[in-house]
């Protein structure tokens, strides 16, 4: 009697024990769904697909600008040195003085040099002689070849004594090398100034240059030429050119130098700003997607799932890489590894709970708003 009650026992908790894994199972997979009526009066169940709601992204080819910090710096700099010895006899400007090209900014003494330089024409003058008279014992006979042609040398390098007595004198006026601002002058009157010293520092301030430093990843999106902005740290903006991108990288943290040049007229920037650069990409094919939409695989890649293929879709992953943002707060991406489809259908809700290569129903965003029983 015990023994046939044990027995009933056990196969009711078994039979329990079968329909609850029945019923488990079911609700798991999500293989539960609506009864449907075959031809032939029998039942059979329908599985019911996970939804995911997707907007079409059609790419397009938008102006981007690659967003890097830079310093001003004059465009040119020149620092003018003494190319002869002597004392300061005048000094024609003072620091922070705007000169033109070719302006007297220091005068040295001459001292015996006008003399050496009536010396040095003399002694061209008597040569000048000398060569003539031989050249016409020459032709008359008188005079040997070799008699007229150690006149001509000696006619020669007295032109060429008088020629350097000439620079040397020439060399005690010190000139503005271009427009521009002295920046430094620090010589005076009565100072004597050795060959090789500093007369003064003369800054180009009639453009400027902005430098900054990019990628080897972003340095090729870049076109010499092209149009860049520049906003300073005080907030004014500037247009300006491209007109440098270096073909060697840094040593140690391997980017390319990049110059923009902008017109400084007004001279109102100076040199040593904090600026930021706007550089102009590149057109290419890229869509816009919300951030919401990224998510990662299996091996840590940033990408985006969609949708490919006819009902019943399935689930495919793109590896992306994020370009630059919109002014509406959305991503322009691109591929990665591979080019992206010019039209992509976007999960943007449910991608966080579907695998790749899953079969789903895709709910565009305009029929998903309206159908508030929809499950995603």
């Amino acid at each position: 009697m015990n023994v046939t009650r044990l027995s009933s026992l056990s196969m009711a908790v078994t039979i329990l024990g079968l329909i609850a894994v029945w019923i488990l199972s079911g609700l798991v997979s999500g293989n539960v769904g609506p009864m449907t009526q075959k031809s032939d009066g029998e039942k059979e169940t329908l599985p019911l697909m996970q939804r995911v709601r997707v907007r079409t992204i059609v790419a397009e080819t938008p102006v981007t600008a690659l967003t890097v910090s830079g310093q001003t710096k004059a465009n040119r700099t020149v620092v003018v040195k003494a190319a002869t010895a002597g004392q300061v006899a005048e000094v024609f400007v003072k620091k922070g003085q705007l000169v033109t090209t070719d302006q007297v900014i220091v005068r040295l003494k001459e001292e015996e040099r006008p003399a050496r330089l009536a010396e040095a024409r003399a002694l061209v003058h008597r040569r000048e002689i000398e060569y003539e008279a031989a050249k016409a014992l020459e032709q008359k006979a008188f005079a040997s070849r070799v008699r007229l042609a150690e006149a001509g040398a000696a006619l020669s390098t007295a032109k060429a004594q008088l020629a350097h007595v000439q620079v040397d004198l020439d060399r005690t006026r010190l000139y503005a090398p271009f427009s521009g601002i002295v920046e430094s002058c620090p010589v005076t009157v009565g100072e004597f100034i050795p060959v090789g010293g500093t007369i003064a520092t003369v800054v180009d301030f009639s453009r400027v240059v902005v430098g900054a430093e990019v990628t080897e990843k972003d340095v090729a999106t870049i076109t010499p030429g092209s149009e860049a902005e520049a906003v300073l740290s005080n907030g004014q903006r500037f247009s300006g050119t491209v007109s440098y991108i270096s073909k060697v990288a840094t040593q140690y943290i391997k980017t390319f130098p990049v110059e923009v040049s902008i017109t400084n007229k007004a001279g109102t920037v100076r040199a040593g700003l904090t600026a930021e650069l706007h550089l102009p990409r590149q057109r290419r094919s890229l869509h816009a997607i919300p951030p919401s939409a990224l998510t990662f695989d299996r091996a840590g890649r940033v990408g985006i799932k969609a949708v490919i293929g006819s009902p019943p879709d399935i689930v495919t992953f793109f590896p992306i890489e994020v370009i630059t943002s919109t002014h509406n707060g959305k991503l322009w991406i691109a591929g990665s590894e591979l080019c992206l489809p010019p039209v992509i259908h976007l999960i943007t809700v449910g991608q966080e709970f579907v695998t790749v290569g899953q079969l789903v129903k895709a709910i565009p965003e305009t029929e998903a708003d309206s159908d508030d029983g929809a499950t995603l």
